[in-house]
């Protein structure tokens, strides 16, 4: 039987021998040159990786790289009960009830835009007959008067300017109707209407901040032409270029619970306290991602209409505010830009959400 090596290399086993030596010397020969020709290939490659990436305003660049952010809200410090702050809140917030008194005041509903909250308003209007005093525009002709405008009932009253508050307290807006809600923006700005003693009780809406920016951009992106919020400039921003942008509000959330005048200067952590308390205290909270539970504890013993197939509606299959825009992940730069701009409203919502859950027993 013929030996499988030689049938299949030959009969002459002294030169097959000859010829894989030969094999192998030339391949130790050129041994080096391999080596050399698979270290330029990895080099080169390594270049076009690290200096042919597409071009970034050198603003970007440079936030990247000194870039040291939590990218993902479960990485925070958990906010327990031990957590809560004791730091005393300023005179300001006197015009507030506690959570715990017994009588019910005037309510303020504060939210803030691409939250939901104006969705929550045509709930309050439509379906719960109550009397909303926000931003009408028009000439009351120095009366406050009750209006209906597409089956809501409206307060002839534009609270997003000081001569209107001035105007809403001289005339006692807070005595015009028993089921008026005031729609706030801003909590410092809302006091104007108040005097020192408790008038009013504060309901207030969430939603997770990162999220509300990048839903914010997407609508500014979307305004045609000769919309009041249109800025053309902003068009040619990507997400990441607004959000380093004066355009951007970075912690809006805390500045407008604090009222604080808006980017003009660093919050603290100290600001957080502040906000914090101001939420343990003074504030029913509401959340986005529980709408109808918010909702119900917010009426909480009020007594309202209650239009069950409008609520449905609006809180659950007419939901408007949806956003079409692709959701972002949390490892793109635009993200994390995010992020760190906003790092203490992050921590603020979070705690906003514990308090939620610690509300159960306050709301029946």
């Amino acid at each position: 039987m013929p030996n499988r090596r030689t049938a299949k290399l030959g009969s002459n086993p002294r030169s097959d021998k000859n010829l894989f030596t030969c094999l192998r010397e030339r391949i130790l020969k050129n041994a080096h040159q391999l080596i050399a020709l698979c270290f330029v290939m990895c080099m080169a490659t390594l270049f076009l990786v690290d200096y042919h990436q597409p071009d970034l305003p050198a603003n970007i660049i440079a936030a990247e790289s000194s870039m040291t952010v939590v990218t993902d809200h479960d990485d925070l410090d958990p906010p327990l009960s031990q957590h809560a702050p004791t730091v005393q809140l300023p005179d300001r917030f006197n015009f507030l009830a506690n959570n715990d008194a017994k009588l019910k005041k005037t309510p303020i509903f504060w939210y803030l835009p691409r939250s939901g909250g104006k969705t929550i308003c045509k709930v309050f209007g439509s379906c719960r007959g109550m009397v909303l005093a926000g931003s009408w525009t028009g000439n009351n002709e120095g009366n406050l008067t009750v209006v209906h405008e597409n089956g809501i009932k409206l307060v002839t009253v534009d609270l997003e300017t000081k001569e209107g508050r001035l105007e809403a307290k001289n005339m006692g807006l807070k005595d015009i109707d028993r089921r008026v809600v005031i729609l706030s923006k801003n909590i410092f700005d809302t006091s104007e209407i108040f005097g020192t003693s408790v008038q009013a009780e504060l309901w207030t809406w969430f939603r997770d901040p990162i999220e509300r920016q990048i839903s914010y951009y997407f609508f500014l992106q979307t305004l045609p032409e000769g919309h009041p919020h249109y800025i053309p400039a902003i068009r040619a921003l990507s997400l990441a270029e607004w959000t380093l942008s004066h355009f951007h509000t970075p912690n809006a959330m805390l500045a407008s619970l604090l009222g604080e005048p808006i980017n003009q200067r660093s919050w603290t952590e100290e600001d957080l306290d502040l906000a914090k308390n101001l939420l343990r205290k003074k504030a029913k909270i509401g959340l986005l991602d529980q709408k109808s539970e918010s909702v119900r504890r917010f009426l909480h013993q009020r007594n309202s209409n209650l239009d069950r197939e409008c609520e449905e509606r609006f809180l659950d299959y007419g939901w408007s505010s949806r956003g079409s825009y692709q959701q972002l992940g949390k490892k793109t730069l635009a993200y994390k830009l995010l992020t760190q701009s906003n790092a203490l409203d992050v921590k603020l919502y979070e705690y906003a959400v514990y308090l939620f859950t610690e509300q159960r027993s306050l709301s029946g």
